[in-house]
């Protein structure tokens, strides 16, 4: 009887333990990581790496940090409701906050902008008129705009 009494006191003390560290215990807040496009679609070889695990991309959303690489053949668009980017073969693309922010390493991209927005690119700010398609490459050598 008194061993069954230790027991019984030992469960109340630890049962009491865990009530009290729930109750000190700071809330946690889990943040959902914000989609910033759509990979709209895919052709050939095209990765995704995202927060080190690199694996062949799908049709999807992307998330500021994801990088976008497609091989010799591959091709990708990036579609967000302000912008619709093209990535040519052999081209690399780190996603941003917005896709106006353009973090091209090496490669090719293009787009339309149908409104007048504002896009940082590898050269500068570039402010296109309505409606016009913009080329953005980079090499080795250096970055060039069309």
């Amino acid at each position: 009887m008194k061993v069954a009494r230790l027991v019984v006191a030992g469960l109340v003390f630890i049962w009491a333990s865990c009530d009290e560290a729930k109750e000190n215990r700071e809330p946690q807040t889990v943040q959902a990581e914000a989609i910033v496009a759509q990979l709209a679609s895919v052709e050939g070889d095209v990765r995704l790496t995202r927060k080190t695990i690199r694996a062949p991309a799908a049709v999807g959303p992307v998330f500021e940090g994801d990088l976008i690489e497609t091989q010799a053949g591959g091709r990708a668009v990036l579609a967000s409701p302000e912008t619709r980017i093209e990535l040519s073969p052999e081209s690399q693309f780190r996603v941003k906050g917005s896709l106006r922010d353009l973090s091209l390493t090496v490669g090719q991209i293009s787009f339309e902008d149908t409104a007048t927005n504002t896009y940082d690119t590898p050269v500068g700010r570039l402010r296109p008129g309505p409606n016009s398609k913009v080329q953005v490459e980079v090499t080795s050598s250096g970055a060039s705009l069309r």
